[in-house]
C-alpha cells in the first residue's frame, strides 16, 4: 500500500491509495494489468474496429457525402481529406480556388459527369469502411475499399473528380497528392481548363536595344574591325575602286527584350520557350546604308517552367552585333556589317507556339551610337 501525507488547514491528513483498487477492477473484467501496462499499443491495435464487407452504395446527395445501407439500416459516410463536388455551385467553389473558374453551364456538366462516374462505379457493388462506423450515426471513414481498389477516393482524385481539402491529415494528403498531380498534368475533370491556352497565357514584350559595353567601356569609336572592300558597291569619283581611310569607327549594339510572362487556369506546369529573333539589315563588304539589304541571324531561345496561377519575368539577351564604318579620302562614309532593324518574338508552351510579338528599332539609333 502506497501512503501520502499533506497538510490542510494547519491539520495533518492522511490518504492512503492502495494499487489494489486499481488492480481489482481490472481482474474482475478479465482484463490482465500487467499486459496493459507493458503493451498500450497492442490494446489500442485491439480496440480498432475491423473492415467490413457488407455496405451497399444508396446515393450521393451532397459534396463527399456517400449514403450507404447494411442490413436495413443507413449511414452518412463523409471520406477524410477529400472533396467530392456533385453540384454546381460546390464545383465552382473548388474551380476558383485553383485559379481555374467555371461558368454556371459548366460547373453543372462537369457535377453531373462527376455524380454519374460516381453512381455507375459504386451501384450495385459491395463496399468496405475501414473503421467500421458506428451506430449509424455520420462518421468520417478513413478509407471506402471497392475491391481492389482500396480507396475510391485515390481513384476519384486521380480522374480529377476529387480534391485534396486544405485540412487532410498528412497520410490522407501524401496519399491524394500524387493523383492530384497527375489530374493537373493531365487536366482532368477538376483541373480542366475552360479557356484555350492562347487566352490564358499573358506576353508583354520590353525589347531594349544599345551599344554593347566591353571591358567596361562602351564600343564606340575604336578601331574598325576587318578590312573593307567596296568592290562594285562603291566608286569614288575619280573612278577608282581603291580608297584610303581617313578614319574610321565600329560599335556593337546589343538586343534583347524582358518578356513577362502570367499563366491563369488550372495548376498544371508547362515548358514555356521564349525564342528572340533580331531583324537586320547587312553588308558583308561595303557599301553606303543604301546597299544594305535585309537579312537574318539565327535566333537565340530561353525556357522555364510555368504553372497555372503563376507570373515570371524571363530575360533574352543576343550576342552582340557589330556595325564598321569609315570615311573615304573623299569624305565619304561606307559601312559594312548589321543594322538592328527589329525584332520578333515567339512563346510556345510544351513546343506549340501560343504567342508572337513583333517590333522596330530606329536605324538612326545605332548610327549615333556609331558616333554620326
Amino acid at each position: 500500500m502506497t501512503t501520502f501525507f499533506y497538510r490542510h488547514a494547519g491539520r495533518m491528513r492522511l490518504v492512503a491509495l492502495g494499487l489494489a483498487c486499481t488492480v481489482a477492477p481490472l481482474m474482475l473484467a478479465g482484463c490482465d494489468p500487467v499486459s496493459l501496462l507493458e503493451s498500450p499499443k497492442k490494446a489500442a491495435e485491439d480496440a480498432v474496429p475491423r473492415e467490413s464487407a457488407g455496405w451497399a452504395f444508396e446515393g450521393m446527395p451532397s459534396a463527399s457525402t456517400y449514403v450507404l445501407s447494411a442490413g436495413g439500416g443507413a449511414i452518412t459516410v463523409t471520406p477524410l481529406g477529400v472533396i467530392i463536388p456533385v453540384s454546381g455551385r460546390e464545383v465552382q467553389a473548388l474551380g476558383a480556388s485553383a485559379s481555374n473558374p467555371f461558368t454556371a453551364v459548366q460547373a453543372e456538366a462537369l457535377a453531373g459527369e462527376i455524380a454519374a462516374y460516381v453512381s455507375n462505379r459504386l451501384a450495385g457493388r459491395t463496399l468496405a469502411l475501414f473503421p467500421e462506423p458506428k451506430k449509424g450515426a455520420p462518421v468520417q471513414a478513413l478509407r471506402i475499399a471497392l475491391g481492389d481498389v482500396p480507396d475510391i477516393a485515390h481513384e476519384l482524385a486521380e480522374k480529377g473528380y476529387a480534391a485534396v481539402a486544405p485540412d487532410a491529415p498528412p497520410h490522407v494528403e501524401s496519399a491524394c497528392a500524387q493523383r492530384q498531380q497527375s489530374a493537373y498534368d493531365r487536366e482532368l475533370g477538376l483541373w480542366r481548363p475552360q479557356e484555350p491556352l492562347s487566352n490564358r497565357l499573358s506576353v508583354e514584350v520590353e525589347a531594349r536595344l544599345g551599344a554593347a559595353v566591353r571591358d567596361g567601356v562602351a564600343a564606340r569609336n575604336a578601331k574598325p574591325a576587318g578590312r573593307f572592300h567596296s568592290d562594285d558597291l562603291f566608286t569614288s569619283p575619280s573612278g577608282s575602286k581603291a580608297f584610303s581611310a581617313e578614319s574610321g569607327a565600329s560599335v556593337g549594339m546589343k538586343c534583347g527584350a524582358m518578356v513577362k510572362l502570367s499563366l491563369s487556369g488550372p495548376p498544371r506546369a508547362y515548358d514555356v520557350t521564349v525564342v528572340f529573333e533580331p531583324r537586320v539589315r547587312a553588308q558583308e563588304n561595303s557599301g553606303p546604308l543604301s546597299s544594305f539589304k535585309n537579312a537574318t541571324l539565327p535566333p537565340v531561345d530561353a525556357t522555364l517552367r510555368l504553372s497555372g496561377g503563376e507570373a515570371t519575368n524571363l530575360p533574352v539577351e543576343y550576342p552582340v552585333v557589330d556595325l564598321n564604318r569609315v570615311y573615304r579620302a573623299d569624305r565619304v562614309a561606307v559601312y559594312t556589317g548589321h543594322i538592328i532593324t527589329g525584332y520578333k518574338v515567339t512563346v510556345s508552351a510544351d513546343g506549340t507556339p501560343v504567342r508572337t510579338a513583333e517590333g522596330s528599332f530606329d536605324q538612326d539609333d545605332t548610327l549615333r551610337a556609331l558616333g554620326r
